[in-house]
């Protein structure tokens, strides 16, 4: 494990290219300040970008394949017990959401929420806290 300093590192591991570039563009123009380390849509290659690049957040697709999210979060979180990791999906559901957290996951967020909401639970989660946007105000 790499020590990390406070800017904000993420790793994008989605396999929706447009989703993932969009996000990123959105990211930048919202917080310059965050770097992002990374971006894959294959799990076994995104394994080994985390491990070379240490992020500070991973955003993570829930429904990645061949290595399920559980596998996946445990692999990370193994490597490095600090990490804090967002699983992303299609929706907001809650039971899934939950599930998310239960494999270890700090957050969730749907691709269907305002880049607002998604740049906040970013932020929160980012600063310690575990999110889903049922706990936003």
């Amino acid at each position: 494990m790499r020590s990390r300093t406070l800017q904000l590192s993420i790793l994008l591991v989605m396999k929706n290219a447009d989703f993932r570039r969009a996000l990123i563009v959105a990211m930048r123009l919202m917080d310059p300040s965050i770097t992002i380390a990374g971006e894959s849509g294959n799990c076994v290659e995104a394994l080994d970008l985390f491990r070379i690049t240490a992020p500070s957040l991973v955003l993570m697709d829930a429904t990645l394949r061949p290595i399920p999210f559980s596998e996946m979060t445990a692999s990370m979180l193994g490597f490095d017990p600090a990490i804090r990791i967002i699983g992303v999906t299609n929706v907001f559901e809650g039971k899934r959401a939950c599930q998310l957290l239960s494999h270890g996951a700090k957050g969730h967020i749907a691709r269907t929420m305002a880049i607002e909401t998604i740049m906040r639970i970013i932020r929160l989660v980012a600063q310690g806290e575990t999110v889903i946007e049922a706990d936003l105000p």
